[in-house]
């Protein structure tokens, strides 16, 4: 009876002990949050400055009344092209490539007023185009062949 009265204070005691640390962390974590709080309202409200960045004026309802420019390909009779892809470093260096026939196996280049075939000295069509600047132009095509054009 006596060990059992022993073992019973002893588990009283842990309790109390596992209770009291409960609420030590139970306070400690309420500080946190008002803390964590504050800071956050502090620098949401002293950080932010009115005004930083206009809003963007309001779009102003009606017909945009866009015009398109139109070009041709000087395309032998007989032949066909059919552009897929086109890129631009500027108005004035723009380069098209897409399935061809016969002889177009190559490239259109844009000059700002008219278009030149330049060709690869390939039998592929060339239906991919990206570049990264005037100089540094690639192609590519369905076969994994790629060409680059570096000016």
């Amino acid at each position: 009876m006596l060990f059992s009265a022993r073992l019973f204070i002893c588990h009283m005691q842990e309790e109390q002990v596992i209770i009291r640390n409960f609420i030590k962390q139970k306070t400690i974590l309420k500080s946190l949050l008002a803390i964590s709080y504050i800071a956050i309202i502090s620098i949401s409200l002293f950080s932010c400055k009115s005004n930083i960045v206009d809003p963007p004026p309001p779009v102003e309802p009606g017909s945009r009344n866009y015009t398109w420019d139109i070009t041709t390909l000087d395309i032998k009779d007989g032949e066909s092209s059919w552009l897929g892809e086109i890129w631009g470093a500027s108005p004035t260096d723009v380069w098209a490539v897409g399935d061809a026939s016969l002889s177009y196996y190559g490239a259109w280049h844009f000059n700002g007023s008219s278009w030149q075939y330049g060709t690869t000295e390939s039998t592929y069509s060339q239906n991919t185009i990206w570049g990264s600047a005037q100089n540094d132009i690639w192609m590519g095509n369905g076969d994994g062949i790629l060409w680059r054009f570096n000016g």
